[in-house]
């Protein structure tokens, strides 16, 4: 079994101008766009109409053996997340920054912010 998952775009509901950013997902939906991101190998389509077809299944493309990722959706499941996992992810990466900028070690960095985590989680 192997965890699948997949990205989306999604609209801010602050969004200064939401009928141009729904332009913006659409295209990046397309098929267009998601041939344009495969080619060079940059992700595993979600499209079957472009996972299946030769932009990514052609052997002399990167990966080689692109159609094990489609065998492996036979037995995959859904990756666990949690609701405030952006939050989650921000509160920490915000602690590391100090480490990051070498001014804290990590034990003085993270120093707390299990409780953080924990409220989120």
């Amino acid at each position: 079994i192997v965890d699948a998952d997949a990205s989306g775009w999604v609209i801010s509901k602050r969004a200064r101008n939401p009928q141009n950013a729904w332009k913006l997902v659409e295209f990046l939906a397309s098929r267009k766009a998601s041939e344009a991101f495969t080619q060079p190998g940059l992700i595993i389509p979600a499209r079957k109409d472009v996972a299946t077809s030769p932009v990514f299944l052609d052997p002399l493309q990167p990966p080689a053996s692109s159609q094990l990722f489609l065998n492996a959706l036979e037995n995959g499941k859904p990756t666990p997340t949690v609701p405030y996992w952006n939050e989650a992810i921000e509160t920490l990466n915000g602690a590391l920054e100090p480490v990051w900028e070498g001014t804290q070690s990590a034990e003085q960095a993270l120093k707390g912010i299990d409780e953080k985590l924990n409220r989120l989680l």
